[in-house]
């Protein structure tokens, strides 16, 4: 499954350990949507949390 363009950019701000508040503000967006979108990159990737979602990012953006 591919992530759309909104996950890996949520994902992004989640390893600057930006708060779903924080990003929803810099998103314009509310923080259910956040939530939405990360965890939906969350399933995509296979992580059982955040942390493992955005180490899972950072690979394959190396790849």
């Amino acid at each position: 499954m591919r992530l759309t363009e909104r996950e890996p950019d949520a994902l992004g701000r989640v390893a600057e350990d930006k708060s779903d508040w924080e990003i929803s503000v810099a998103f314009g967006v509310s923080e259910t949507t956040v939530r939405f979108h990360v965890d939906n990159g969350r399933k995509k990737l296979g992580a059982v949390n955040r942390g493992l979602a955005v180490a899972r990012l950072a690979a394959a953006r190396r790849l």
